[in-house]
């Protein structure tokens, strides 16, 4: 038999960190932990989409970081927290390369787009829109306390990957652009 999932002890509205530090499930650093599980949950679901198989890497890649960030956000030892991150500082760069790679084939963008097309692009609008809400708790608890920031510049570089994926997938599946108008 295997170990039980449920111990009982969050039942009065509080968790652990991982140093062992007892914090209400509303505190920040929970919030944060919540939005990094939403969008990796997210990011799973456009992967099993059949994005195909050097976008699925990528993906899984992602995945990983963000299981990082959220370890090293659930540190209140600064040291130990960046030990999470030790290998995630050239992420931001593998984006953009990532990022100038599938914008290749893509049209200059000359107005904004509207976040449908199919359920995989749609699915990855629902992410970067996730990344965003993330980005703006990660940017309000970092004037509370002190977070590596490679961690504000993976999260906001993630939004922008997110964006000219979905623009990606739209040129690849023949899946025209919606523009935005204010009529």
């Amino acid at each position: 038999m295997s170990k039980k999932v449920y111990t009982r002890k969050g039942d009065d509205g509080s968790t652990f960190l991982l140093d062992g530090q007892r914090v209400s499930k509303d505190h920040i650093r929970i919030e944060i932990l919540g939005d990094l599980d939403e969008l990796n949950s997210w990011l799973g679901f456009i992967n099993s989409d059949g994005l195909g198989s050097l976008h699925t890497t990528f993906i899984i890649h992602l995945q990983k970081a963000l299981f990082n960030m959220g370890a090293s956000i659930a540190c209140t030892n600064s040291q130990k927290a960046d030990e999470f991150l030790k290998n995630w500082h050239a992420l931001p760069e593998e984006m953009e390369n990532e990022m100038d790679r599938l914008s290749e084939s893509l049209n200059e963008l000359q107005w904004f787009i509207l976040p449908t097309g199919n359920t995989t692009i749609s699915g990855i609008h629902v992410s970067r829109a996730i990344c965003r809400r993330t980005e703006r708790k990660i940017a309000q608890f970092a004037k509370e306390d002190n977070i590596n920031p490679v961690i504000q510049v993976i999260i906001n570089r993630l939004s922008d990957y997110l964006f000219v994926l979905a623009r990606h997938i739209h040129f690849k599946m023949g899946v025209p652009e919606t523009p935005w108008n204010s009529q």
